[in-house]
């Protein structure tokens, strides 16, 4: 479809064109680091992706497997605790794990899928803090990213959290990322006012 709309359109072919050009020239040998350090650690996550859960791995994708059914946070634990309440933490990371795989499914693959998304968002999340903060003070910070995210996603420390599914490694992070993100910005902002009082 889009394929056709190119082709019937030649002014919105032209102006595709232009602007991914452009875009292209844009990018930098840091970003094409970037993006490749991503997909290797994709392919590292989905590498052991697919094995199976062992003891406590077991209990949070049984929870979310139960919300994702029935929106209830209950796991099967045998004929004696048939409805075992699975709120061992805030609700937060089994509601959210549960809605991914409400969507893409409940196997192992797409518990330790929802893991690498997370540990991904965290990165991007750590990013925005340091550029929050030191983008403005006019340093190059280019090769910033790229030294980041080779030594957090290739640390075997992060690659085992990843595939482990529990909140600490997960949303637990993003929560504290985004909070401290959010405080970066306000004071940075607040910053900005009291120069721009003190100018006038």
């Amino acid at each position: 479809l889009l394929w056709r709309a190119i082709k019937v359109t030649p002014v919105a072919s032209n102006i595709i064109l232009r602007y991914g050009i452009k875009m292209f020239r844009k990018l930098n040998c840091f970003t094409y680091a970037n993006v490749a350090i991503v997909l290797i650690f994709i392919l590292l996550i989905f590498a052991q992706a697919n094995k199976k859960f062992v003891l406590d791995e077991v209990d949070f994708p049984a929870v979310a497997k139960t919300i994702s059914e029935t929106g209830m946070p209950y796991e099967y634990r045998g004929e004696t605790e048939p409805k075992a309440l699975g709120l061992w933490h805030p609700p937060l990371y089994a509601y959210s794990l549960g809605s991914f795989q409400k969507v893409f499914g409940a196997n192992e693959n797409m518990v330790r899928a929802f893991g690498m998304c997370c540990t991904l968002f965290s990165a991007f999340l750590s990013l925005l803090i340091y550029y929050a903060r030191f983008k403005t003070m006019g340093q190059e910070t280019d090769h910033i990213s790229t030294i980041f995210l080779s030594l957090f996603l290739f640390h075997p420390y992060t690659i085992a959290n990843t595939t482990l599914p529990d909140i600490d490694s997960t949303v637990l992070p993003i929560t504290v990322l985004a909070f401290v993100y959010g405080l970066v910005r306000t004071l940075r902002s607040g910053d900005a006012d009291a120069q721009s009082e003190w100018q006038t």
